[in-house]
C-alpha cells in the first residue's frame, strides 16, 4: 500500500487482501470504477472540465453524469497522447493490483497522477478537451483560461461577452451579456515547470493548478 520504510525502520513487509471483483462487479467494471475516479478528480477537481460542466448542468443543458460519461467514452477511445496515457494508467493499475507496480506507484497517489499527465502535455490536453465536450467557443475559451498555464504570465486580464467566470458564485440562472473584465491571478508561483508539476499533488488542497478569478 502508500508509504515507504524510513532508513531507521526495521524491514517488515505487510501485506493487505483486496477483493477485485464480485458476483456483481467483474473486474472490469472494479477497474473501471478506478479509472472514473481518477477522470472526475483530475478533470473536475483539477479543473480541466469544471467550468463546462458546472455551467452546463446549471443551465439545464446536461447533467454531471451525462457529462463525465461521455468525457470517460471519449478518454477511453482517444488517439493521442492523453488516450495512450490514460490506457497505461489502466495497465499500471492492473500491474498494481497484482502486486507488480511500477516503481513509486501507490494506490494513494494514482488517483491524482494524471493531472500531472496534462500539465505535462497542456496543448495536447486541451485540444483533447475541445474535442471531447460540446460547448459554444466562448465557454471552451473560458475554461481555458481557468486552468493554471504554467506558460502564462499573471496576472492576466481577459474580457468575455458572457458572465461565465462569475457566474458559478451565484448560479443566478441566466447568463448575462455584455462585456466582463475577469483579472486571472495564481495562488503560487512555481520556481521551475518541476515545482509546478509537484504543486499539483501537494498543494491540491489549496486548489493549486486552477486560477483565481477576480
Amino acid at each position: 500500500m502508500s508509504g515507504d520504510l524510513a532508513e531507521d525502520e526495521e524491514d517488515i513487509l505487510e501485506k493487505t487482501e483486496i477483493v477485485v471483483e464480485t458476483n456483481t462487479m467483474s473486474h472490469d467494471e472494479f477497474l473501471d470504477c478506478w479509472q472514473y475516479a481518477s477522470m472526475i478528480i483530475n478533470f473536475h477537481c483539477g479543473g480541466w472540465s469544471q467550468l463546462i460542466s458546472r455551467v452546463q448542468t446549471a443551465l439545464g443543458i446536461t447533467d454531471y453524469l451525462s457529462f463525465y460519461n461521455r468525457l470517460f467514452e471519449q478518454l477511453n477511445t482517444d488517439p493521442t497522447i492523453i488516450g495512450t496515457r490514460w490506457r497505461e494508467q489502466r495497465q499500471e493499475l492492473i500491474w498494481f493490483l497484482n502486486g507488480e507496480a511500477p516503481n513509486g506507484f501507490s494506490a494513494h497517489t494514482f488517483l491524482w497522477k494524471f493531472n500531472r499527465v496534462l500539465h505535462e502535455n497542456f496543448e495536447p490536453a486541451w485540444k483533447f478537451i475541445a474535442s471531447a465536450v460540446d460547448c459554444e467557443p466562448e465557454l471552451l475559451s473560458a475554461q481555458r483560461e481557468f486552468i493554471h498555464n504554467y506558460n502564462d504570465q499573471y496576472p492576466k486580464q481577459i474580457e468575455l461577452n458572457h458572465n461565465y467566470l462569475d457566474y458559478l458564485e451565484n448560479y443566478s440562472g441566466e447568463l448575462q451579456t455584455g462585456t466582463y473584465t475577469y483579472q486571472l491571478d495564481v495562488n503560487i508561483v512555481p520556481e521551475s515547470f518541476e515545482f509546478h508539476l509537484d504543486n499539483l499533488y501537494f498543494k491540491r488542497r489549496m486548489a493549486y493548478g486552477k486560477t483565481i478569478i477576480k
